[in-house]
């Protein structure tokens, strides 16, 4: 495992371009003030430094302090997915280990009653406000009190 500082998820597509930047800097540096490259290799590995604990400090100020996620504890919420890609959604999750509620016009048709404890489906026009705001109540008293779930 490669420490935070140094794993690819941590970088977008944008920041190596600002590392050549760095290098770039450093060879105009070295032309123009006539010193041999060598002594300008410090400079650009601060300036690297510098650039990446810049990026550090704007994700922790976008983002916020990143938490563990317990998925037993979490309920997700599923619109449209007793059929195609929700339905594969819902059973990924419900495989997981996670309470998941399904919300769906349709009906949720199960191959089998097997690992459907920690899934329940609400039939449900997510178009209809008044009818969403019932099932939220539902699903916070049969499967568990939701984070974050807005209308």
């Amino acid at each position: 495992m490669f420490p935070p500082f140094l794993s690819i998820d941590n970088f977008t597509h944008s920041r190596p371009f600002l590392f050549f930047c760095c290098g770039l800097v450093g060879q105009f540096w070295t032309h123009y003030a006539k010193i041999q490259y060598r002594y300008a290799v410090i400079p650009i590995i601060l300036c690297c430094i510098f650039v990446i604990a810049l990026f550090r400090l704007y994700d922790r100020m976008t983002w916020g302090k990143s938490r563990t996620i317990e998925w037993a504890k979490e309920v997700v919420v599923i619109t449209g997915g007793s059929s195609g890609l929700g339905r594969v959604i819902a059973d990924t999750y419900r495989m997981r280990g996670v309470n998941v509620a399904v919300l769906d016009v349709n009906t949720f048709k199960a191959e089998s009653e097997e690992g459907l404890e920690n899934l329940r489906f609400f039939q449900c026009d997510i178009g209809d406000v008044a009818a969403v705001q019932k099932v939220k109540g539902m699903i916070e008293q049969e499967v568990g009190s939701l984070i974050s779930f807005s209308v």
